[in-house]
């Protein structure tokens, strides 16, 4: 487990400071490579506070091949500040994600559509355990999402999209026994400071 956690941020840090030359060479190759790391003060996840208030890093990868426009294939993590608090021997990641995307333009430069398979994999003793309840959970999950976006607003400087995103679990739940659905209504904003 240690060998994984500490290749994967190995790798991600490798990418992201490698970053600016993927962006160059992505034009002449049509391979794109994304790579970013977040730290954040608290990690809620659709109302939920998953690691007590806690910081925790989250490093990303996305991979988009050339020879299918629109496809792209996201490695997702997430290594909480408190493992050790949680039941786990030492630090580890909670939890690793896979997403496979199709993204297409609907309407050019307005409407986006996509369809995504992920792959949740829940990887330390608190992750696996659902966390203080302590009830037994799947080391994995699959979900499937779909999802519109409007560019409401975009140019040199700024953009605003605002987006409606439905997920449905592929597993049933095992205390419910049937999965869940989740329908998600937001909106991005983004501002370019400097060029």
């Amino acid at each position: 487990m240690k060998k994984v956690m500490w290749l994967f941020l190995s790798v991600t840090l490798l990418l992201g400071s490698n970053l600016i030359l993927a962006q160059e060479t992505e034009e002449e190759s049509g391979i794109g490579i994304e790579a970013s790391v977040d730290l954040t003060s608290r990690y809620i996840w659709r109302g939920f506070d998953l690691n007590h208030k806690s910081p925790t890093i989250q490093p990303s990868v996305t991979y988009s091949p050339s020879f299918v426009p629109g496809l792209s294939l996201n490695v997702w993590s997430w290594v909480g500040a408190n493992n050790k608090k949680k039941g786990d021997d030492k630090l580890a990641l909670d939890e690793a994600d896979l997403t496979l995307t199709y993204e297409k333009a609907l309407i050019a430069d307005k409407l986006t559509g996509s369809v995504s398979i992920i792959n949740y994999n829940y990887m330390s003793k608190y992750a696996q355990t659902g966390g203080d309840d302590g009830a037994k959970k799947n080391k994995n999950d699959f979900e499937f999402n779909a999802a519109l976006n409007w560019i409401a607003m975009a140019n040199e400087k700024m953009s605003i999209v605002p987006y409606i995103s439905y997920y449905r679990g592929l597993d049933k739940g095992e205390k419910e026994g049937i999965a869940a659905n989740y329908l998600e209504f937001g909106a991005a904003y983004a501002y370019l400071f400097n060029e």
